[in-house]
């Protein structure tokens, strides 16, 4: 989510490596073969891959040898060691990694990357049960948070949620949590 790089915590990391004149922390990337127009595929660290490139410096990295699997659990590591992704951001990232074919099932996935099967569910639900252009319309979904999810998910289910998005443009979350 956008949002993510323009909070205070992403405002202290790029000052933070600005002071120092790179990252310290280095990111992680493999080599990929095979797929016109990249070199390389970034596992972990966007927020330190993002500040770097704002502040036009090089990026300190560890290139690393993995499947899509263990790509998918360095990532996942990755940001419960740091900064809580959002549920709209975790959820983005659930969907994308089960899109992938990699996984048949969420158990398959829970178990790949260590996180709970029902954590995941809550995540995907967000994503998967919205109505039809509802994300588009949320100027903050980086500012959801876990204890708005059954909220809102039970909120998808009343025709008359969707029926209240048609009349607005752009909504913020606490917006869309009384529609």
């Amino acid at each position: 989510d956008e949002a993510e790089y323009h909070d205070k915590e992403f405002e202290e990391l790029r000052a933070s490596i600005a002071a120092s004149r790179g990252n310290d922390d280095p990111v992680d990337v493999r080599i990929l073969q095979g797929v016109p127009g990249f070199d390389a595929e970034l596992l972990a660290g966007t927020r330190r891959l993002r500040a770097c490139r704002d502040l036009r410096l090089d990026v300190l990295a560890n290139v690393r040898d993995c499947d899509d699997r263990e790509a998918d659990r360095l990532h996942e590591n990755e940001n419960k060691a740091r900064k809580n992704k959002s549920p709209y951001s975790r959820g983005l990232q659930y969907a994308a990694m089960m899109g992938s074919g990699r996984y048949k099932t969420i158990s398959e996935l829970s178990e790949n990357i260590g996180t709970r099967v029902q954590e995941i569910s809550e995540m995907l639900a967000i994503i998967e049960k919205a109505p039809a252009g509802m994300w588009g319309r949320v100027a903050d979904p980086g500012n959801l948070k876990t204890t708005n999810l059954r909220q809102l998910t039970a909120a998808y289910a009343k025709p008359a949620f969707a029926k209240s998005l048609e009349g607005h443009e752009r909504l913020t979350l606490p917006e869309l949590l009384v529609l």
